[in-house]
């Protein structure tokens, strides 16, 4: 028999079974996200801050990611009833029943808006009195969640997907909301992109709080979400040691 054709025999034998076994290691890790820009974007070249970190800490991994966006409420529940592994990216406080690994993935400022010429500033709870607010449901802070609960008719409740700045921002030029809650770097992503600078002022924010990528707590999935976590906290301690994740930050021109 020729000696070549036996070498090559063997040589794609030997790639096919290392092809086999790597996909026999492969696995799915489910992520609910939201439309959430800068830091979750549907767009293909410019995927979001916390989408890019959250690629950077599985690359090379045996995990292969699969993110899906949903609004807010329905990306909650995904991942509470375990239909995901995990959620990009609550605070504590707004998804209380997921489990939270150590590392945390950055911080949100959720600031009030209100139109360029409005002269009112948020000082506390007490200043909101008399204001109609507008809010994005499943929204949870510790600050305001009192507030939203004893104040029902002057707190607008709107459901949270792609459109909800841009309504919100266009309820204060109709006057339907003196100012609504968001994160800032959202708001003045939206403000940019649809070309609106001057027209709208940050009105003051609550305190910095940290976001997550938290996973499900569902049974069923105890053993695969704890190796998940596990490699999370490792890989985030590991590129929090390097400067790496300065390069997101720096592209995104984050504040």
């Amino acid at each position: 028999m020729n000696i070549k054709y036996i070498l090559t025999t063997l040589f794609l034998g030997l790639c096919c079974a290392i092809t086999v076994g790597n996909d026999a290691r492969a696995e799915t890790l489910r992520i609910a996200s939201i439309d959430w820009c800068p830091q979750l974007c549907q767009d293909q070249e410019r995927r979001g801050y916390i989408t890019e970190i959250v690629e950077m800490v599985f690359e090379g991994s045996h995990y292969h990611l699969d993110i899906t966006v949903y609004p807010w409420t329905r990306a909650i529940f995904m991942v509470r009833s375990g239909r995901a592994h995990a959620l990009l990216s609550p605070t504590k406080n707004e998804a209380p029943n997921l489990l939270y690994p150590e590392r945390v993935l950055g911080t949100q400022r959720m600031c009030f808006f209100s139109a360029a010429e409005s002269k009112w500033r948020y000082s506390g709870v007490e200043s909101l009195n008399g204001l109609k607010v507008g809010i994005a449901q499943d929204t949870s802070t510790k600050e305001l969640d009192a507030y939203m609960r004893d104040n029902g008719d002057s707190v607008q409740v709107i459901p949270y997907d792609h459109s909800y700045i841009e309504k919100s921002l266009k309820k204060i030029l109709a006057g339907r909301v003196d100012t609504f809650l968001s994160t800032y770097n959202s708001v003045i992503d939206e403000i940019r992109t649809l070309k609106l600078e001057g027209k709208y002022r940050s009105a003051g924010c609550l305190a910095a709080e940290n976001i997550y990528m938290a996973f499900s707590p569902d049974q069923s999935r105890e053993v695969e979400v704890e190796k998940m976590m596990a490699y999370f906290d490792r890989r985030m301690h590991e590129l929090k040691s390097s400067d790496r994740l300065q390069s997101i930050f720096d592209r995104y021109q984050l504040e």
